[in-house]
């Protein structure tokens, strides 16, 4: 293993080396190493998507609506590590004082949804 290693760097070495005088190599190299060639996933959150309620409703063990929130972040930003990903957590859509069934509070006493 050590020696493809050692192989793997003399090739590099001899690209660098030949860089000025080989078009071929100069391509090359400008492919592997140009800064063209990196790109930027994401500066803020905002291009990564809107947070927000996802899923469908459902009744937690509390009594009250629950539903999936979807959290977009951008890790890394206005790098060329940076990536978008995103978190999912339940939590409650609807406090309900009656109970829940099938996701939705019981009857007129619900509270507002929650903000999140």
């Amino acid at each position: 293993n050590d020696r493809k290693v050692d192989n793997a760097n003399n090739g590099l070495l001899e690209i660098v080396q030949n860089a000025e005088t080989l078009p071929m190599n100069r391509n090359l190299w400008k492919e592997l190493y140009s800064y063209e060639n990196l790109s930027i996933a994401c500066s803020s959150a905002s291009q990564c998507g809107t947070s927000g309620w996802t899923g469908v409703s459902y009744c937690g063990t509390d009594g009250n609506s629950h539903r999936e929130w979807t959290t977009y972040m951008c890790q890394f930003p206005g790098t060329c590590s940076s990536t978008c990903i995103s978190t999912k957590e339940d939590r409650i859509y609807q406090y309900c004082t009656a109970g829940c069934s099938n996701g939705i509070c019981i009857a007129s006493n619900s509270t507002s949804n929650s903000t999140g």
